[in-house]
C-alpha cells in the first residue's frame, strides 16, 4: 500500500527479553579461569550475553564454554540460561533448526526446575520460531500456552509481550480484527504499568494494521500516541520512527505539506543523533513525496542529498535505487537524454550487486522512455529484459504493464499477431490482479466492519443507554458493506465483459488474417477485392468520424454561445466603478473559469471563480455556480461574502451529493468574492483558495497575518494581498465558516481578482510556471497605466510567456478601479 519506492520505516515489532546484563568483560574473563567452578560458569555465561548483540562469534564461543564447564554438573538454572542465549544467537543468525533445538532443551530444563515463568518464556520463544517458519497453527498453540501461564501467575509484562506476539501472528495471516483485539489488550497492560517503551512498540503495530487496511485516521491516532510516549521517555529513536510513520500516512492521504513537515522533524533527530542510515532513507522519502506532489525540482534536490550519503557509505543498493528515481524525475520533466543516462547507470549498478527488483524497474522505465521516442527496437529489447526478470522474481503487476507496452510496440510495427499475443497475456494478468484486488478490498472492508463491531461490543458493555443507536449503526454498516461488495462485483463483471469482447474482436481479426494468408496464392484477385472493400470501409468510417466531429464541434460551439450569454452584462459594472477590465481566456472552447457580478441595493458583489476541470465538464460546473450565485445574491439579497461562500458550498455539496469519504469525488470551486458598499467605499472579501490584490498609494496594512504588503523599487504604489481560507467550495476535511475581511478603500484604488490559470502556466526558457511573485511584480509595474492598457499588457505577457507551450488551464483576471 505504500506507493512508489518510499523507503520502509513502518515496522512490525515482536517483543522479547534478554536473559542477562553483563558486567565489565575484562573482569569476567579473569574469573572464568578461577578455581571456583560456579563463579567461572556464571562469568562465561555473562560474557556470552554481553557479546550476543555485538559479536556473534564471541557470543557462541562463551556460551559453548559455559555448557562445557557445566558438563554433567547440575546447575540447572545456569544450563537453562545458556540454552536460551544459544537459541537467541541462532535465531538472530536465521538458523531456525538450531534455535529450535536449544529452545526445546531450555524447555526441558524449565520443566525440571518447575519454574512456570521460564516454561512460559520457552513457549513464547518456540512459538516465535514456528511463526518465522509460517507454521501458524503450531505457533498459536504455543503462544496460548504461554498466555495461560502468564495469566495464572499474573506476570503483567510477559503477558503483554505474549499478547503482542499473538497480535502480530494474526496480522501476518491478515486476521486484522483479531490482531487488533490482542494488540489493544497488550497496549492497555503496558500503559497501566507505565511501561511506555513497550506500549509504544505495540501502538506502532496497531497503527501499521490500520494503515494497511486503509484506515488512515486511526493509523495516525496510534502514531500520534507513540509520538507522545516517545517524548515522555525521551526516546529519540521511537520519536523519529513515529514522525516517519506519520509522514507516510499523510502522503497516502495526498496531504503532502504535512508529510514534508513530519519528514523534517525526523531528519532533525537523525542529524542530532548522527544516524546516517536513517538520514539517507528520510532524504530519499523527501524525494518520493515531492515526486508524488509533482514538484520535480525539489524531488531532484533531495534525491541528490540522499545519493551523496549513500555514495559516502558505499551503499550500492540504495545508490542504484536513488539513481533510478532521478531518471524518473528527468522523464517526468520531459528530459529524455538525461533520464536515459540515469536509467542505464542504475541498471549497471543493480546488475553488479544482483538487485533484480531495481534492475527490472529501471529497464521497464527505460523501455517506456524509448517507446515515447518511437524507438521501437530499443524499447522492445528493454521491455523484454524487464519482463524476464519480473517473471523470475514474481512482480506480477509490472509484468502486466510490460505486456501492455509490448502489445503497443507490435501494433505500431503492424505485427498484429504478436500484438494480440501480448494483449492476451496482459488481459490474463489483468483479470488475475483484478480478482486479487477485489478480494483484498472485500477483506479490508470485512476487517473494518469486524473492528467496528468489536468497538460496538465494548461500548455496549460501558453504555447501556445507547443500545438502540449502536444497533442502528450496525445495520447501517451491514447495508453499506453489502452495497460496496455488490458494486465491486458489478465492476468485475463489466470489466470481464469488456475484456472478452475485445479478445473476441481480436480473435476474429486474427482468424481473418490467417485465412487470407493461407489462401493468398490461390485467391490474389479475391484478396485485392477485400483490400478495396477495406479501403471503402475506412473511407466511410472517416466520413462518419468527420460528421460526428462536426456535430460535436457544433454542440460545443453552441454551448459556448450559451455560456457567454449567462455571463454578466458589463453595463452593470460600468454604472458603479470608475473603470474595469476582464481578461478571459478559456483553454478550450468552453471554460471552467468564470466571472460574475450583480448589484444589490447600494452594493456590488463581484466574483472570479475557478471550477474543477476545464472544457465541457468545467463549463457544466460554471453554469451550476452562476445559477447558485444568482439564487443566493439576487433572490436572497445577501451581500456578506463569507455567508455567500458558505451557502454556495452547502448548495454544491448537496447538488453533487458529495460525502466526506476517502476516494469520494470532491469537485467544486476555488474563488475570490468581494462586496463593495458604494456609500462608504468599504470592501468586504472572502476567498476559497484564491486571494484578492489591492493596489493603492495610500493603503495601510492591517495588523493581521492574513494581510501581506508588497512593494517594488521605483514604484509609488503598494500591493496589499488579502489571503483566502485554505478550503474549496466543495466537501473537504475542514468545513469551517469562511473568514470575512473588511477594508476601507479610497478613490483611485485598484482591485485585482483572478483564477490560478495565469500563474500556473508553463513557459519561458526554463519551461517553469509563471508564479504569484512574478504576477504581483507585473501588476505593480503597470499600476499607473489605464486599465485598458493594463489588460493589453497582461494578455501580451501571458501569450509571450506561454510561447509554443500548450495552455494548461482556463484564465480569468478582473481589474476594477474605485
Amino acid at each position: 500500500m505504500i506507493s512508489k519506492k518510499i523507503v520502509g520505516v513502518i515496522i512490525l515489532v515482536c517483543l522479547s527479553f534478554s536473559v542477562l546484563s553483563a558486567q565489565n568483560p575484562d573482569s569476567l574473563r579473569k574469573i572464568i579461569y578461577s578455581d571456583k567452578k560456579e563463579e567461572s560458569i556464571k562469568s562465561a555465561l555473562e560474557l556470552s550475553s554481553f557479546f550476543q548483540y555485538q559479536n556473534t562469534d564471541s557470543a557462541l564461543k562463551y556460551v559453548n564454554l559455559t555448557i562445557d564447564l557445566i558438563g554433567k554438573r547440575k546447575f540447572p538454572d545456569l544450563r537453562y540460561k545458556a540454552y536460551i542465549i544459544k537459541g537467541n544467537i541462532y535465531e538472530d543468525l536465521g538458523q531456525t533448526d538450531s534455535a529450535l533445538k536449544y529452545y526445546n532443551n531450555a524447555l526441558k530444563q524449565a520443566n525440571d526446575l518447575g519454574k512456570e515463568q521460564k516454561i512460559a518464556d520457552c513457549y513464547n520463544n518456540i512459538g516465535r520460531i514456528y511463526k518465522k517458519r509460517q507454521l501458524y497453527d503450531s505457533a498459536t498453540i504455543l503462544y496460548e500456552k504461554a498466555l495461560q501461564i502468564n495469566t495464572e501467575i499474573k506476570d503483567s509484562v510477559n503477558l503483554g509481550v505474549v499478547l503482542n506476539n499473538i497480535g502480530n501472528l494474526n496480522s501476518e495471516q491478515a486476521n486484522y480484527s483479531a490482531a487488533l483485539v490482542y494488540l489493544t489488550q497488550a497496549g492497555e497492560i503496558f500503559e497501566s504499568i507505565k511501561n511506555y517503551n513497550y506500549a509504544s512498540y505495540v501502538l506502532n503495530n496497531v497503527g501499521n494494521i490500520y494503515y494497511f487496511i486503509g484506515d488512515y485516521d486511526r493509523a495516525a491516532d496510534s502514531y500520534y500516541k507513540v509520538l507522545r510516549f516517545s517524548k515522555e521517555i525521551n526516546d529519540l529513536v521511537l520519536e523519529a520512527g513515529a514522525y516517519n510513520n506519520l509522514a507516510i500516512t499523510h502522503k497516502s492521504l495526498e496531504n503532502y505539506e504535512r508529510s514534508l513537515y513530519y519528514l523534517q522533524q525526523a531528519l532533525d533527530i537523525y542529524n542530532k543523533t548522527n544516524d546516517i542510515q536513517n538520514k539517507h532513507k528520510t532524504l530519499h522519502n523527501f524525494g518520493v513525496t515531492y515526486l508524488s506532489a509533482e514538484q520535480y525540482d525539489s524531488a531532484y534536490v533531495y534525491y541528490l542529498k540522499s545519493l551523496e550519503i549513500t555514495t559516502r557509505i558505499n551503499d550500492l543498493k540504495s545508490i542504484g535505487e536513488t539513481i533510478g528515481e532521478l531518471g524518473e524525475v528527468f522523464m517526468k520533466k520531459n528530459m529524455p537524454d538525461s533520464a536515459r543516462i540515469y536509467f542505464e547507470k542504475a541498471i549497471k549498478i543493480s546488475q553488479s550487486i544482483k538487485d533484480p527488483l531495481n534492475e527490472s524497474l529501471c529497464k521497464y522505465r527505460l523501455g517506456v522512455l524509448y517507446l515515447k521516442q518511437d524507438n521501437l527496437k530499443l524499447s522492445e529489447i528493454c521491455l523484454n529484459d524487464a519482463l524476464n526478470i519480473s517473471s523470475q522474481i514474481g512482480v506480477i503487476e509490472r509484468s502486466m504493464d510490460i505486456y501492455s507496452y509490448l502489445s503497443k510496440i507490435y501494433e505500431k510495427k503492424g505485427d498484429y499477431k504478436k500484438a494480440f499475443f501480448y494483449y492476451n497475456d496482459y488481459s490474463a494478468l489483468a483479470d488475475s490482479i483484478l480478482g486479487q484486488e477485489n478480494k483484498i478490498v472485500v477483506e479490508e472492508l470485512e476487517t473494518k466492519y469486524e473492528v467496528d463491531q468489536k468497538n460496538v461490543q465494548i461500548e455496549l458493555l460501558k453504555k447501556n443507554d445507547i443500545i438502540s443507536q449502536l444497533e442502528l449503526k450496525r445495520k447501517t454498516l451491514v447495508f453499506y458493506f453489502s452495497l460496496v461488495v455488490i458494486f465491486f462485483m458489478l465492476i468485475s463483471i463489466v470489466f470481464a465483459l469488456v475484456t472478452n469482447k475485445r479478445r473476441k474482436r481480436m480473435n476474429e481479426i486474427l482468424l481473418k488474417q490467417n485465412h487470407e494468408i493461407s489462401e493468398q496464392k490461390e485467391e490474389i484477385q479475391s484478396q485485392r477485392d477485400e483490400i478495396e472493400a477495406h479501403r471503402d470501409l475506412v473511407y466511410n468510417q472517416k466520413q462518419d468520424i468527420e460528421i460526428t466531429h462536426l456535430k460535436i464541434s457544433e454542440s460545443i460551439e453552441y454551448a459556448q454561445v450559451i455560456q457567454e450569454s449567462i455571463l454578466p452584462d458589463t453595463e452593470i459594472l460600468k454604472e458603479n466603478v470608475s473603470d474595469f477590465f476582464v481578461f478571459f481566456k478559456p483553454k478550450d472552447v468552453v471554460s471552467g473559469d468564470f466571472y460574475w457580478w450583480a448589484n444589490v441595493e447600494n452594493c456590488t458583489v463581484i466574483a472570479a471563480v475557478d471550477c474543477t476541470g476545464h472544457g465541457v465538464p468545467g463549463a457544466f460546473m460554471s453554469m451550476l455556480g452562476i445559477s447558485f450565485l444568482r439564487e443566493i445574491v439576487m433572490k436572497e439579497y445577501i451581500t456578506h461574502p463569507g455567508v455567500i461562500l458558505r451557502k454556495l458550498r452547502k448548495e454544491i455539496v448537496k447538488s453533487l451529493k458529495q460525502k466526506d469519504e476517502l476516494g469520494a469525488p470532491r469537485d467544486g470551486m476555488d474563488m475570490a468574492l468581494i462586496s463593495i458598499n458604494h456609500e462608504t467605499n468599504i470592501m468586504e472579501f472572502a476567498g476559497a483558495h484564491n486571494p484578492v490584490y489591492i493596489i493603492s498609494k495610500t493603503i495601510k496594512k492591517p495588523d493581521n497575518k492574513l494581510f501581506q504588503m508588497y512593494t517594488l523599487d521605483g514604484v509609488e504604489e503598494k500591493l496589499l494581498e488579502i489571503k483566502p481560507d485554505k478550503m474549496p467550495i466543495a466537501i473537504y476535511y475542514r468545513m469551517d465558516p469562511f473568514t470575512n475581511h473588511e477594508i476601507q478603500l479610497e478613490r483611485g484604488d485598484q482591485i485585482y481578482m483572478f483564477s490560478d490559470g495565469f500563474v500556473d502556466q508553463f513557459g519561458g526558457d526554463d519551461k517553469k510556471r509563471f508564479m504569484y511573485g512574478a504576477f504581483r511584480e507585473l501588476l505593480l509595474k503597470i499600476a499607473n497605466k489605464p486599465l485598458e492598457t493594463q489588460k493589453e499588457i497582461i494578455e501580451n505577457t501571458f501569450d509571450y510567456w506561454k510561447g509554443t507551450h500548450e495552455q494548461i488551464d482556463d484564465v480569468v483576471v478582473l481589474g476594477i478601479k474605485i
